[in-house]
Order: C-alpha cells, then sequence, then structure tokens
C-alpha cells in the first residue's frame, strides 16, 4: 500500500502467486553411487524402492574422510545426538565400522561428549546418553566383545557423573534439556534463561536416561558385575515419568516440567519424546496405545511438538522432522496402529521424494522446507552464522589487582558477553611468553602465562562459554616462536643439535645473508648470533625467530598443539601471520626495494597450500573446528586458494584491503569504501566465505577511523558502522570496547609508547631523517596500542578495569563512556550493538542472502540489499555529518522498519531522507 498525491486515497498493489525460478524447476535423481554392496530392500512400488536407494546413496556420501558420518548438509564434524539417533535407526547395520569411529569421536576423558544445546554443552543439555543407545545397537548387530568392553568403562563414567550431578531424588528424574530441541524460542517460554532450562525435566532426556542404564545393566550382567544398582535407578526414572509427566486428560505424557519455584508440567506433546517412551517401554501397552491414538498429527505428519508457539517461525516449532518422523512410525508399528503407521510413511516418502532428497526438516503447515535461505554453493555452518567478538585479555578485567586482566575477568564478564549476542570469542595469546610482543612470542603453546592465571581457570572460562553457546576461537602464533622457546634454546646451542633446523640460519662463513625486510625491525630480518656464528630469521623482532615449515618435524609439532587445545575444547584457530610461514630456504637474492610490496615477496608461497591441506587432514577434518589465517595474500586467487571448501584448506579469509582505508589523518572516501566492499563480496558471492573486519587488536580504535569523534555525531556514527558490519556477507568481527564506542588515547610523545612495532617504526624514521612532529601526529593517530586501552566499565576508579595500577592508563573520557552508563540507555551504541546482533542471528537472509548495491555513485549514503527469493532488506546508511537523501524504486515495497538509530524516518514517496549518520534497515515486501 502506498501514498498517492490525494491524502485521502491509497494504492494498494496485490501479487497472487508471485512466480519464482527456485521454486518452479524440474528436478531428478538418479543413482550415481555403487549401492549393490549395501543391504537391499524391494516392494512392488518402484517410488519407495527409489528412495531407499537415494537415502542409501546420501548415506555414503556424507561419510568423511575420517571415516565419520557427517552431521549433515549444513554442519560438519560428528554431533553426539545426531549421529546416534542415526546409528540407532539405521547405522549400526549398514556401517558398523563407521558407526563406531563416529561415536569414538564422542569420548573425551573416558565420559560422553555433550556437545550442543541451549547452554552449549552439559548439564543444560544432558542428552549425551544417546550415544548409549547406538554402542549398544552396535553390539546387537556385531556381536563384537571387544567393543563392549571398550564402551562399557565410558558408559559407566557418564551415567555415574550424571547421576551425581542432574539426578532429582524427589521426582526420580534428570534434569536438563533434550538437545535436539535446543533452540530457545522454538520450544522454551522467552522468560527462560540456560537455568530454567538446567532446572527443567524433559520427556525424551529422561526416557534416554532410563533405556541407558537399562543397557548399563544388561552390559555388567555380560560382564559379570554388579548391575542391582542400574536396575534401580531405572525403575525409578520410569515412575518418575510416568508420576510426574502423564496427561491422563490427553492421553499423552507432557513436554516436560518447568518452572523457577515449583515445577510444573508443560502440557504440550512432544512427539520424540512420546515415541521413544514407547519403543523403550516406559509407557505400559495401555499408555502407548493411548499415546499413538490421541497424539495430534497435522495433514504432512507429527510435528515436533504441539500445539505449535505463536509468533515464531518454523523450525522445531511448527516443523515436522523426518528422523523425528521415522521413530513415530516405529513406535505405531509396535502399538499395532495401522492407520498412523501408513500416514507417517506417507510423510517421509512424500517429503524425499518431492525435494529427492532428505531434509533436514519442513514446515507442518505447508510441507515446505524450512530454511528461508539455503546456501547454494556452499554448506552454513555455525563459523558464518554468528558474530565474533576479540578480547584483548590483558586489557578485558583484572580481578587480582596486577593491572593486567585475567581469565577470572573474563568468566565474571561472562554473562555480559552473552548479552551482546555474538557467538564466538576470539582471544589473542595467553601462552607463556617473555611479552616482547604483548604475547605473540610464543615460549610455551601447551602452558598459561601466570598473570593470566592457570589452565583450571582457562577450562572453567572455555566452559562457561560454552555453556552460553559461545564457541572459542584460538590465536595460534606459529610462524614465530619466541627466542626463549626450549626449540630456540635448543636450536642455537650447537649446528648438530635435532632442533636447528626448527629454525632457518644462515652460517656466517657464507657472508652476511641476502636483505631480507622485518617488520619490526628497521635494520632486517637477520639477526647474528655469536654462539654458534651464524644469523636466524626473523620477519618481526629479534626476539621472535622464525619458525622452519619446510621441516616436516616443526609441522607435525604444531598439529600436536592443536589438537592438545581442541582437546580441551577450543572450537577454532586464528592463524597469525600464516601467509609468511613457507619460506624459500634457499634465500636467493630479491630486488632492492621489494620489501614496498611486502605480500608478494614474503607470503603465499604455493608450498603454502601442502602445508594447509596437510593440516586440515591432520587437525580441521577431524573435528567440528574451523581456521582462519590472518592476512589472504595479494589477489583474489590466493585468497580463494585458501578458503575455497574444495580445496580443504581453511574455511575463511581475512584480507586487510579494508582495514586499510583509514590508515592516515586523511581517512577515507565513501566511494573507495563502497569499491573495496563490493569487489569483495563479488569476488567471494559464489564460493569461499570471508571476514568483515574494520577494528582489531592491530589497529586504531574504529570510532576515530571509521566514525566521527564529534560529540554531536559519535554515537549514531558509531551505530551506523556497526549496522554495516553486521549487515554485510560474512563473518562480522568485532572488537571488545567497539560496543560502546571507546576511543583512541592521546599519546603525542614516544615516552608513552611499549609497543615493539611503533618503537621499531620510530627508531626508523629518526635513521631516515623524516620530520618526528609529523610522524608523532600519525602515529598518535593509528597507533595499534590505541585499541590495547583497558576496558571502560564503569565510572570508578580506572574504569572499573582494575583495583590496581594497569598496565597501560585508562582513556580519560572512561567516566562518560563505559558500560554502565550505557546499559542504562536504550539508544546507546551498546544497546544498538545488541539490536543488529539479535537481528542478524534471527535472519539469515543478513548471512547469507545476495548483496547488490544500489546507487554506487551516490556521494553520501551507501544504499545496499540483502535478500533471498521472498526474503529481502534494505540498508541505508549515510555516511555524512549532514542530512542526506536518496531516491530508490525498492521504497515503495518497503513493510516495515528493523533497525534505525534515530526515532524517526522521513520517507515521502520513493525518497527516504536521511538525517546525519542515519543508519536504517527496511524489510522488503514483494
Amino acid at each position: 500500500m502506498q501514498p498517492t498525491e490525494d491524502p485521502n486515497i491509497f494504492q494498494l498493489t496485490v501479487i497472487l502467486n508471485p512466480y519464482n525460478e527456485d521454486l518452479n524447476q524440474e528436478k531428478e535423481w538418479k543413482l550415481t553411487e555403487d549401492v549393490s554392496h549395501k543391504p537391499q530392500f524391494t516392494s512392488d512400488q518402484p517410488i519407495v524402492d527409489a528412495l531407499f536407494n537415494l537415502s542409501l546413496e546420501e548415506a555414503i556420501k556424507n561419510i568423511e574422510p575420517d571415516s565419520t558420518l557427517r552431521t549433515g548438509a549444513k554442519w560438519g564434524g560428528v554431533w553426539t545426538r545426531d549421529v546416534s539417533y542415526s546409528i540407532l535407526l539405521a547405522f549400526a547395520y549398514h556401517e558398523p565400522e563407521v558407526a563406531k569411529i563416529s561415536l569414538r569421536k564422542k569420548v573425551k576423558r573416558d565420559r560422553i561428549i555433550q556437545d550442543t544445546g541451549s547452554g552449549g554443552a552439559w548439564p543444560v543439555s544432558s542428552d549425551r546418553t544417546t550415544w548409549v543407545l547406538a554402542a549398544w545397537e552396535i553390539y546387537k548387530v556385531t556381536g563384537d566383545r571387544d567393543w563392549l568392553e571398550e564402551v562399557y568403562p565410558i558408559i559407566k563414567n557418564t551415567l555415574d557423573d550424571d547421576y551425581l550431578t542432574i539426578y532429582d531424588p524427589q521426582t526420580g528424574m534428570f534434569s536438563g534439556e533434550s538437545s535436539f530441541l535446543d533452540w530457545r524460542e522454538q520450544t522454551y517460554p522467552k522468560w527462560m534463561d540456560n537455568k530454567d532450562i538446567y532446572r527443567s525435566q524433559n520427556l525424551g532426556t529422561n526416557v534416554v536416561h532410563y533405556q541407558a542404564h537399562r543397557i548399563l545393566s544388561a552390559m555388567a550382567k555380560i560382564k559379570g558385575e554388579p548391575h542391582a544398582v542400574y536396575d534401580e535407578r531405572a525403575e525409578k526414572i520410569k515412575k518418575g515419568i510416568n508420576d510426574h509427566l502423564w496427561m491422563q486428560d490427553k492421553g499423552y505424557y507432557a513436554q516436560y516440567l518447568y518452572g523457577r519455584s515449583d515445577l510444573v508440567k508443560s502440557a504440550r506433546y512432544e512427539a520424540l519424546g512420546e515415541a521413544l517412551a514407547i519403543l523403550f517401554e516406559v509407557a505400559d501397552n495401555e499408555k502407548a496405545t493411548s499415546i499413538i491414538g490421541n497424539s495430534p498429527l497435522t495433514t504432512f505428519g507429527a510435528t515436533c511438538i504441539y500445539p505449535q508457539i505463536p509468533g515464531i517461525p518454523p523450525y522445531h516449532n511448527n516443523g515436522i522432522w523426518p528422523f523425528v518422523q521415522s521413530y513415530w512410525n516405529w513406535a505405531a508399528a509396535k502399538t499395532g496402529n495401522e492407520e498412523v503407521l501408513i500416514h507417517g510413511l506417507a510423510s517421509v516418502y512424500r517429503a524425499a521424494g518431492l525435494f529427492l532428497t532428505n531434509y533436514e526438516n519442513m514446515v507442518a503447515e505447508t510441507d515446505k522446507a524450512t530454511d528461508k535461505v539455503t546456501p547454494k554453493k556452499e554448506m552454513s555452518t555455525w563459523w558464518k552464522e554468528g558474530v565474533l567478538y576479540q578480547i584483548y585479555p590483558q586489557s578485558f578485567k583484572d580481578t587480582d589487582g596486577d593491572g593486567f586482566g585475567d581469565f577470572r575477568g573474563v568468566i565474571e564478564k561472562l554473562d555480559y558477553i552473552q548479552s551482546l549476542g555474538v557467538k564466538m570469542v576470539w582471544m589473542n595469546p595467553f601462552f607463556d611468553s617473555p611479552l616482547v610482543d604483548n604475547g605473540y612470542d610464543v615460549a610455551d603453546y601447551r602452558a598459561i602465562l601466570p598473570r593470566y592465571g592457570t589452565m583450571d581457570d582457562f577450562q572453567e572460562m572455555l566452559d562457561g562459554l560454552h555453556e552460553r553457546d559461545i564457541k572459542f576461537i584460538l590465536d595460534v602464533v606459529v610462524n614465530h616462536s619466541s627466542n626463549e622457546h626450549e626449540w630456540f634454546k635448543q636450536s642455537r646451542s650447537s649446528r648438530d643439535n635435532p632442533y636447528r633446523d626448527y629454525y632457518h640460519w644462515w652460517p656466517a662463513e657464507k657472508g652476511q645473508p641476502p636483505f631480507r625486510h622485518s617488520l619490526f625491525d628497521p635494520e632486517g630480518a637477520w639477526e647474528y648470533d655469536s654462539l654458534t656464528n651464524a644469523y636466524y630469521l626473523h620477519y618481526f623482532a629479534d626476539a621472535q625467530p622464525d619458525l622452519n615449515w619446510e621441516n616436516p618435524k616443526v609441522r607435525q609439532e604444531v598439529y600436536d598443539i592443536m589438537k592438545f587445545w581442541v582437546d580441551k575444547g577450543v572450537d577454532g584457530f586464528r592463524l597469525d601471520a600464516f601467509q609468511f610461514a613457507s619460506k624459500d630456504t634457499t634465500f636467493p637474492e630479491w630486488p632492492k626495494g621489494h620489501e614496498r610490496d611486502f605480500s608478494k615477496w614474503y607470503g603465499m608461497r604455493p608450498q603454502l597450500h601442502d602445508y594447509l591441506r596437510e593440516m586440515n587432514e591432520e587437525v580441521l577434518s577431524k573435528y567440528d573446528v574451523f581456521a582462519v589465517a590472518e592476512g589472504a595474500g595479494s589477489s583474489f586467487k590466493d585468497a580463494h586458494d585458501l578458503v575455497d571448501e574444495d580445496r580443504k584448506e581453511l574455511q575463511m579469509a581475512y584480507h586487510f584491503e579494508s582495514v586499510g582505508l583509514s590508515r592516515t589523518t586523511a581517512g577515507y572516501e565513501l566511494a573507495d569504501f563502497k569499491e573495496t566492499f563490493s569487489r569483495w563480496d563479488s569476488a567471494f558471492a559464489q564460493k569461499g566465505w570471508i571476514a568483515v573486519f574494520l577494528s582489531n587488536h592491530d589497529n586504531s580504535r574504529l570510532v576515530n577511523r571509521f566514525a566521527n569523534t564529534n560529540p554531536e555525531f559519535k554515537t549514531v556514527s558509531t551505530q551506523m558502522i556497526h549496522t554495516f558490519l553486521m549487515s554485510m556477507r560474512g563473518t562480522p568481527y568485532t572488537y571488545y570496547g567497539d560496543e560502546i564506542g571507546m576511543t583512541n588515547i592521546d599519546m603525542p610523545t614516544i615516552e608513552e609508547y611499549v609497543d615493539v612495532s611503533a618503537l621499531g617504526e620510530y627508531k626508523a624514521a629518526v635513521s631516515q631523517g623524516l620530520d618526528l612532529e609529523e610522524f608523532m601526529k600519525e602515529l598518535n593517530y593509528r597507533s595499534r596500542e590505541n585499541a590495547r586501552t583497558p576496558m571502560q566499565w564503569n565510572a570508578t576508579k580506572n574504569g572499573g578495569f582494575s583495583n590496581g595500577t594497569p598496565w597501560k592508563r585508562v582513556n580519560e573520557n572512561y567516566s562518560e563512556i563505559n558500560v554502565s552508563n550505557q546499559e542504562k540507555d536504550p539508544n546507546s551504541i551498546l544497546n544498538h550493538f545488541r539490536k543488529m546482533t539479535k537481528l542478524r542471528n534471527e535472519n539469515s537472509v543478513l548471512v547469507y542472502g545476495k548483496y547488490t548495491l544500489l546507487q554506487k555513485e551516490h556521494p553520501s549514503v551507501y544504499a545496499y540489499t540483502r535478500g533471498s527469493g521472498d526474503d529481502k532488506m534494505l540498508i541505508l546508511l549515510n555516511f555524512s555529518d549532514a542530512p542526506s537523501s536518496i531516491h530508490l524504486d525498492e521504497v515503495k515495497t518497503i513493510q516495515k522498519i528493523e533497525i534505525n538509530n534515530y526515532n524517526e524516518c522521513a520517507i515521502q514517496g520513493n525518497t527516504v531522507n536521511l538525517l546525519p549518520y542515519q543508519a536504517v534497515i527496511f524489510r522488503l515486501g514483494t
């Protein structure tokens, strides 16, 4: 509906059944895999036979190179719940060895891993015991006694831990959710947070615990060990389910007990839990018959829950999941209800036949796939969909008064981090280090620098992040180490030491080594060491000798280090300076002045790709982790070679072109800004994935470089930049303090600087006879020390960062710019940041949707759309301190405003009039 020239008349346009090419295309499926060695199925219904073969083929294709079952089209790696339910349904029979390998991936410290859920991990989600059902099914199929001996202690340890931690003797049941239904607003009231979900007692989870205890008892009998205690526990669980969850008036079980004071029933039906209760005989025959006969079914199948939650988009809510339908069908067959069974089989057959694939889920009302945005070329993953938050640990929060941030400070602020809506945390290095380069000089990759805390502190912090559904990205510094690392101490001790080739050495008797530039040392990258009369190579500071990646022993050391941290639970890696890791060890002479194109000469040697593929094979492909390297070479080809999925190297490109737009006091031009981001988006629109960022620990503050520090405009301009970052395609990287608009700290004299990079640059400026006054002006603006000042939490001493003397002085504006002040202001930078993460988290079109630049030549407005099918958003950003307007045809299809950093938005016809630095996101109609 649009206004006309007559204020009393509106024009209404209605489009019925608009044509959508993506939804109107002929599809076919033909068998391409050899399935002759698999169990065969034949019937008098050719379509059923074909769908059976389609499923066999998809299963074969979902076996990863490491012989594990892939979780699904959207997620790599093995997930406890998904693989266990699949093994129980089919794969114990079809792929017993693959099933074993997959289950082994989900064991840590002889206990089953709980790897998904609202809280991110056990015990908020507590159905890891689905693993027990799968392990027992494999034993029943194979009769492999060695397998039973292997899994028995794992199961026993897990069940005993669960009993001590989450068993409620008052109800006889276990607390925690079913991780299958782990999207909070899809299955829980909005007021419930993780502690409420932890306290709830779920039907499906408790049925699984009941059956797991029965299985452990059966295993103990086979082994001749005591088993009565497990039988007793099982009976208590069964009694608790029937006493507390059965709803006599409805004829089926309640979904869960919940509440903050007294636990009450949630009267919703939950198909998977009901089916499992029948299959494992928690429900007696009378109850089982009642459940199948009375449970509400839709035209297209059994919904995950019923009734649906109003106002929540389809996924678990208002969704039909074929794997749940399969368990429901199994339960219907067990009770002998042929009518329900035929209806359920039709549900599975219809969906697979229409889509010619086994979709994860469908909308219950329409039987269409639930995903509004389906990436065509690549899989969707958590590291694409979440917003990343970078923490510089020594500047975040100090709890022991030594002036340095620490792990316990992060632990103290975990709820704050969660409130930001971010899904990943990248933390700068905290390994043991002499701190020549603030931790990017590592002395021990498996030890924590004591100022940050202990390994136990780290584990508590990591577990706390996971409980809040936040992944942790480790900063791995393996282009170089510290000269205090034991490897280097051994390497420099003698020329015949086994560690000599862990680094690059040039014998002095060969004369001066060919010149190599150092980014931190103005005298060059070779440092003479008299102990063995040789030079060692360092692309950074002389205390950071470069590791020799051409040595396979070095590479294996790094892979072992990565596995060490993955086993502790880290979810990904950021590889510092890694594009420079491979070197031509003949060290030929290079042209004078070559260092002006440093990335071209020093980065991305072809051999680097061999090492990354090796890393992928050794580490990345074996876990649900991702890796991003600092730098993406000097061309799009370089970047694609690093991250395209078929390359099997890294997952995300992290280029510096955009962040380099405003490195000087001259600032940047909007035209260059648009061109750079549009060019990179276009290059990765069909293949690969990129990071989107404008700040980090190596650049001065976002506000100073890309927003406007004028008090009149600082808030709205910073909000505008955040709107941009989180509405672009790619993974947004945000940096601590930017969410409240922290600014540069004024440091006009070199004596205030401690950064090795700044000191090296100053030394070079002196030796080159530069204008030091002008140099210091630029350094003061762009120095990365600006981005490392302590976090400003409140208006108390030191901004609430520390009770001691901070390692670096807090910005004088902390009494004005701090978290506490902005928490109270609904229009603050902080609360706008939260609105943007929420919008992105809830709208996959902002992750995967097509980016289309509008009016490229507009001098002050950056306008673009993000869209997929009928789901489309228009983003308008005024990069000016004056009002601007833009005329667009898209304006006539505006349905609503999703984000606005002002309380008004003036629209006249097809023209939008924007206030200074106004940022608006509109949802468009058709």
